[in-house]
Formats: C-alpha cells, structure tokens, sequence
C-alpha cells in the first residue's frame, strides 16, 4: 500500500514538473500545441497543460533598427533632416516577421513617423532644447505601438 502512494506522488509530481514553468526574466517561453505555435509567455510564472503543449524557453532577442533620415517640419515651419535609430526588444518572435516584411528598417520609420507628429507641436528650437523629453514621448508612443507585436522599445537615438 505504501508503495502506490508513493507511485501516485510521483506521477503527481512529474505532472506539476510539466505543468508548472517559470520563464526567467531574460527569457520567452514559446508553447506549442500539435508543433504549432499557439502562444509567447512573458517572464513569471506559468501553468500550461503538461501533456498537450510543448514548452521552449528562449532568450529575448535585442535588436538595433537601421537607421533612418527623413525631413521634418516643425510647428514654426522651418525644416530639418533628422536621423533616427531605435534598439527594441522582440519578446514575441513570430508575430513581427509575419506582419512586416523589413522589421529593422519598419521601426526606424515609425519611430520617424511618431517625432514627425511631435515635431509639429513645437519649434525647431524646442525641439532641440527639449531633446530628452521628446525621446521619452517618442518611446512612449513606440511602447503603444509595439505592444500588439511583441516589441518593447528600450532606446531611441535622434540625430539633428
């Protein structure tokens, strides 16, 4: 009798094992149910059904955007090249490389196109006074952004 608690504690205990997965915080963990991608799991805690899905714990790729230089016009109408490049995070590896189709150069432009629609609030002299905070308004508006593909952005380089 004792040998068949100790053989259903066990098997409960490698079905928790499987169960249970804690994603470190460097880390994705990709589920795969039928070897079909059906979820990313952020860092924590997590319970996934133990024998239908499959779990693969893999780092979060950095990624640095190709930079990118566009003609802005300010809020006084004066104009201004300005080079911008990004580094961002990919915690969702599937959904940016099937929605575009050139992911490093498409984060350049947009985050161009976010100090485009900030650059007509202000002057050309604002802009340049108030660099850093506009750096943080762009990320802020490139986090909202990425959040639906899976990418955090960490850094924004501007370049007048």
């Amino acid at each position: 009798m004792l040998y068949c608690y100790i053989l259903i504690a066990l098997c409960l205990l490698i079905v928790l094992k499987r169960m249970v997965k804690i994603v470190p915080a460097d880390s994705i963990c990709i589920i795969e149910k039928k070897q079909h991608y059906y979820k990313t799991l952020r860092p924590g805690w997590h319970c996934i059904t133990p024998f239908y899905s499959q779990a693969r714990i893999v780092p979060v790729e950095k990624r640095n955007s190709i930079p990118a230089t566009k003609e802005i016009t300010f809020g006084d109408s004066s104009r201004h090249a300005v080079t911008v490049s990004t580094t961002f995070l990919l915690w969702d590896p599937y959904t940016p490389f099937f929605t575009f189709e050139k992911l490093d150069t498409t984060m350049s432009n947009q985050a161009l196109k976010e100090l485009e629609t900030i650059a007509l609030t202000c002057s050309n002299q604002e802009f340049t006074a108030t660099v850093d905070t506009i750096k943080q308004k762009c990320l802020d508006a490139l986090n909202q952004f990425g959040k639906k593909y899976g990418i955090e952005f960490t850094q924004i380089t501007i370049a007048l």
